[in-house]
Formats: structure tokens, C-alpha cells, sequence
């Protein structure tokens, strides 16, 4: 949010009146309430209705602090709505986006929580879509899969669990079309050093140890396909 709302300030303040409230422009439905003691907030709609806030209503401290959990509750799950609805994201990368936004621990729990619910969030099932268009690609090895799994924060578990179905005949594949392709810009090189850049290009691709020399036994002469990592 723009956003910035500041949600955990404590309110010292023995009470608080409305002092002007207007239309939010990037929050559907809310309003930005602006109250003596210097708070600014922005409110939903349904809480504006529940708590009857309006320009001259006074509130105690401990109902202030109420009605802004309630708001930010809410808000903090329409502003999950709206970050899902742009592309699948794991669990992670939710919490990670609601605290940018200065929502507390407790507002991104409950709208985690929510977003599991609905089934909008499932690390496993986004972990396995993950894993399918990379491997559809054909550009990826599995260590590099691996490695940008957890960095979208998906769990260990999860991660082994999705990675334990790979095909390992189709990884030597894999490797072996890319290293096929790669081969044509070496045509000027030594043996030797082809070989040893031909095994960087796969190591960084996210290939094994095992693979890149498996690959390597293939495309060059028994004189020059030692174990690439000795």
C-alpha cells in the first residue's frame, strides 16, 4: 500500500476524534481517517459502518486500538487478493509482501491463514507447477531447480517431496541436448578446454557432478573426458 499505514504506533492518546474523512483512491470501499493525536489511518468500509465512524465521533483509547486491528485485519487480506491475483506465489513470498507493506504479524498469520482456506495458496501444488515449466523449458538441471524453490521460500520437505518424482534419464537428456547445443560455440577450442568450459556451462545450469561428467564421457575422446572435477 502506498501504502504505508502505520499500524503498529502505539496510541498514547487518552482518546481520539474524527477529524476529516475521504475516499481512498487505491483501496476499493476504504477511507483515509484522519484523527486528532496526529493518526492517519485508512478504513474499510465495513468497519467504518461497524464502529459508526465519522467526522466528529470521539473514540477511547482501547476502542481506537480495536477498530484499527479490525482494519488492518481486513486489509491486510484484500491486500493479499490483490498480490495473489497477479501469478501463483508460495506461502513465503506472501508473508514477504504483506510485511513490506507494514502489516503486523498477527494480520499476515490471519490472512495467510485465509488465502490457505480459499486454496489460493498451496506451496506443494505451486512447488510442482514450479517444477514442471522449468523442466519444460529444458534449461535447468535439478540442483538449479532446487536452489530456486527455497529461494521463494518453499519448505525443504516440499521441495524433496516434488523433486523426488524426476525423471533421472530425462535429466542426462536434458544435459546432454544443452551441452549438444553448446558444443557448436567451442568448434574453434582444444579438446581440453572445451571440455572444462563445457563443464561450468552445466555446473551453473543446476546439473550434478555425475551428469556433467556422464555427458562429457559422451561427447568427448576417452583422452580428454576425465572426471571434470578432478
Amino acid at each position: 500500500m502506498r501504502r504505508r499505514v502505520p499500524w503498529k504506533r502505539e496510541l498514547t492518546d487518552v482518546d481520539y476524534t474524527v477529524r476529516s474523512m475521504q475516499a481512498c483512491a487505491w483501496v476499493q470501499g476504504g477511507y483515509i481517517v484522519t484523527c486528532t493525536g496526529d493518526l492517519e489511518f485508512i478504513c474499510p468500509d465495513e468497519v467504518c459502518v461497524r464502529w459508526s465512524v465519522k467526522t466528529g465521533v470521539t473514540f477511547i483509547n482501547e476502542d481506537m486500538a480495536t477498530l484499527l486491528a479490525e482494519a488492518e485485519l481486513i486489509l491486510a487480506k484484500q491486500e493479499a487478493m490483490r498480490f495473489l491475483a497477479i501469478s501463483a506465489k508460495s506461502a513465503y513470498q506472501l508473508r514477504t509482501a504483506l510485511k513490506q507493506r507494514g502489516f503486523s504479524t498477527q494480520a499476515i498469520t490471519n490472512a495467510e491463514e485465509r488465502m490457505l482456506q480459499l486454496g489460493y495458496i498451496n506451496d506443494l501444488v505451486y512447488a510442482r507447477n514450479a517444477v514442471a515449466k522449468m523442466q519444460g523449458a529444458g534449461q535447468r538441471g535439478i540442483i538449479a531447480i532446487k536452489a530456486a524453490l527455497a529461494g521463494k521460500g518453499v519448505p525443504a520437505a516440499i521441495i524433496a517431496q516434488v523433486l523426488a518424482q524426476t525423471d533421472d534419464e530425462a535429466e542426462r537428456s536434458k544435459a546432454l541436448a544443452l551441452a549438444e547445443h553448446k558444443m557448436a560455440s567451442y568448434k574453434d577450442a582444444e579438446p581440453a578446454a572445451s571440455r572444462r568450459r563445457l563443464a561450468g556451462f552445466l555446473s551453473r545450469r543446476g546439473f550434478s557432478a555425475d551428469i556433467v561428467n556422464w555427458c562429457l564421457a559422451r561427447l568427448f575422446s576417452d583422452d580428454d573426458s576425465m572426471d571434470a572435477f578432478s
